[in-house]
């Protein structure tokens, strides 16, 4: 079974102020995987406590980018944040882990959208961004079944409280039966499940990842010496986003 972490970053509004862009991110791993993955992230905490004396806590890439939170805590320096942020990096990228990114544009689905209502706009950009997302989770999971000759199948955990959304969608890809279909019983199973980022290092790894998609999609950059320090990474991130329209 793999597991998928899936994370949020802007909002699909239309209202003034609100972000360029949508964006979910999620992080797979095989349930196989989990426990050596876990103790993976565990080692880089053990060493980020020894580097800074402290326990970093929860991981947000907000607070990373704008040195909230831990990095503002622990009074982070420079060279420290980008430790920090290479080796979370490091860890999105590793061989047990592979990602799913979609940003959807608002401008260029305006260009593309007739109704001229917000309600209307918002509640067909987030369908959209989901349906591109988890279309491509169950793919995903249909080709490794082909390729293996087994059945494999994914469960979904998001960042949140029960959002009614998230798991009608969820849902209706995981109750898709076709019993002539030579992989039938591979995709996507079960209702998501809701969690706390607190209690999560996968979740907290894709919120680093949904928040570094959005920051470089900014028409604005408050903190450019972050992009050039951190170029190399973000581009890395770049090379995987899918855009439903662009």
């Amino acid at each position: 079974m793999k597991l998928i972490y899936i994370d949020e970053s802007g909002d699909p509004g239309a209202a003034a102020g609100s972000s360029p862009y949508y964006i979910l991110a999620g992080l797979i791993v095989d349930a196989a995987d989990w426990k050596a993955f876990y103790n993976q992230f565990e080692d880089f905490r053990r060493q980020g406590y020894q580097k800074f004396g402290a326990d970093f806590g929860e991981f947000k890439g907000s607070e990373i980018f704008m040195h909230q939170g831990g990095a503002y805590r622990l009074q982070l320096k420079p060279d420290e944040v980008q430790w920090l942020y290479d080796n979370l990096v490091t860890l999105i990228f590793d061989s047990k882990i592979s990602r799913i990114v979609v940003a959807q544009s608002k401008a260029a689905f305006t260009a593309h959208h007739t109704s001229k209502k917000p309600q209307t706009f918002t509640k067909d950009l987030w369908l959209l961004t989901w349906e591109t997302f988890l279309a491509t989770f169950e793919q995903r999971l249909l080709d490794e079944s082909h390729r293996s000759g087994g059945l494999i199948t994914g469960l979904v955990y998001f960042d949140g409280p029960p959002d009614r959304h998230v798991a009608q969608i969820v849902n209706r890809y995981a109750r898709k039966y076709d019993g002539e279909h030579p992989h039938a019983g591979a995709g996507i199973v079960e209702s998501p499940v809701f969690v706390d980022s607190k209690a999560s290092k996968m979740i907290q790894l894709a919120d680093v990842l949904a928040y570094s998609t959005n920051y470089v999609h900014r028409t604005e950059n408050p903190i450019e010496s972050f992009v050039r320090i951190h170029r190399r990474a973000l581009e890395r991130i770049l090379e995987e986003v899918t855009y439903p329209i662009k």
